[in-house]
């Protein structure tokens, strides 16, 4: 028998579905601190996930947006955190890491090798491609974090959490992570 009382973060880490990139550095494990004292919304849930939802982290404003990256316009748009999200993910498809480079913060773009542009594979890219966002968190006006339903290799369900901070007026990345519930994504995205 299994007990998962002694270390839920260890287990929740093991838990956890990535994607991440080899040469890529871990996000950092803490979030913008919330500032607004607005109630959050309940997110109603889509198909696939427990019944019943889980709320959105308490004062930190949430909306909805339940679209998938390749509903948004082909041309690179970094304006909102969803935009940006969408235009990451098709950067990545088309250009694999070199895309980071380029839509990173300066500060992690620095940290990053530098890499030729090369295409993800169709079956890897079109896996990125029909992730769907559903919410965005954003603190400030400055920082964001956008959850979206996404699949692994193996067609198993996950939620991408990618951070942004807007710089110069452009949402940009600011890193990764991934929970395998919708729940745990609220969580670490309000943490």
């Amino acid at each position: 028998m299994l007990v998962l009382v002694a270390v839920p973060a260890l287990i929740l880490s093991v838990l956890m579905v990535t994607r991440a990139d080899p040469g890529a550095k871990p996000a950092p494990d803490t979030a913008p601190t919330p500032v607004h004292d607005e109630p959050a919304a309940h997110v109603p849930l889509g198909p696939g996930l427990p019944a019943g939802g889980a709320p959105i982290a308490a004062g930190t404003p949430v909306y909805e947006v339940h679209k998938k990256a390749t509903d948004f316009p082909e041309r690179e748009d970094l304006s909102t955190p969803e935009a940006a999200y969408a235009s990451i993910v098709r950067a990545y498809a088309g250009e694999g890491s070199a895309a980071f480079l380029r839509l990173s913060v300066p500060e992690l773009a620095a940290r990053m090798p530098r890499s030729d542009k090369q295409p993800l594979a169709k079956d890897v890219a079109d896996r990125f491609l029909s992730a769907e966002i559903l919410e965005v968190h954003v603190w400030e006006e400055t920082r964001a974090v956008v959850i979206a339903r996404a699949k692994d290799g193996r067609g198993r369900e996950y939620f991408d959490l990618r951070s942004l901070e807007r710089v110069k007026g452009q949402w940009l990345n600011k890193g990764n992570d991934a929970r395998n519930t919708l729940e745990r994504a609220r969580q670490k995205a309000a943490a």
